[in-house]
């Protein structure tokens, strides 16, 4: 099992990536790491914090892969082309101004969720921070 580590101002979380349910875009996120971008609120998904992960693999990454609207907590939703990532803390849906949109579940959060959980909730009050993804 391949394991990332997720970092947003000194709260650290590992995930799991999910190879059996989405096996191309978890390859294409994995050949990604390490990001290090901003992570924001984002204003249309519910409780889900959303950065722009960049890199050439996630644009080769496939569009209909395992896709999903709904983002349980805990989940990296990867939106195709690799345009935007969503980290769920609560209930949220991949949705922007024209409706509801899918995407490919990359990781589950396991280890040290708690906190990064609380950090990403406070992006609502204080903005946007630095996010780092590394291999784990």
């Amino acid at each position: 099992m391949r394991r990332i580590k997720v970092e947003v101002d000194g709260a650290s979380a590992m995930g799991d990536l999910e190879d059996a349910v989405s096996p191309a875009t978890a390859e294409a996120f994995w050949q990604t790491l390490p990001i290090e971008t901003d992570v924001w609120q984002d204003g249309w998904a519910g409780l889900a914090a959303v950065f722009e992960p960049g890199g050439t693999a996630l644009a080769s990454a496939p569009d209909a892969e395992a896709i999903v609207c709904s983002i349980y907590q805990g989940t990296l939703l990867l939106a195709p082309r690799g345009e935007k990532a969503f980290l769920a803390y609560g209930v949220a849906e991949y949705r922007d101004e024209t409706g509801t949109l899918y995407g490919a579940r990359v990781a589950r959060m396991r280890e040290g969720w708690a906190d990064l959980r609380r950090t990403l909730a406070a992006l609502v009050d204080d903005g946007q921070k630095r996010i780092r993804i590394t291999r784990a």
